[in-house]
């Protein structure tokens, strides 16, 4: 009879052990998921915010493409500036 209590307690231990690991769980995971959603929020406003620049980085990289064609026969230093 002992050892049928005994065997009750401990599985009841490692019943309550596997309800607090998965209550730690099911915390960590919303946590997770709040800070993926803020994430996810800020990458959204990079990107409206960024938008505007697409046509604007277009010119500034053609404009730089052609002021290196221009310069490539001033020398190696100048040249290796504007391939960076």
């Amino acid at each position: 009879m002992l050892l049928i209590w005994l065997t009750a307690i401990v599985a009841a231990a490692i019943v309550l052990v596997l309800v607090g690991f998965l209550i730690a769980t099911g915390i960590a995971l919303t946590q997770t998921r709040r800070e993926v959603a803020g994430i996810a929020d800020a990458l959204e406003r990079v990107a409206t915010e960024t938008a505007p620049l697409d046509d604007k980085i277009a010119r500034v990289d053609a404009a730089m493409g052609q002021l290196a064609e221009r310069t490539s026969g001033l020398g190696p230093a100048v040249t290796a500036a504007f391939e960076r």
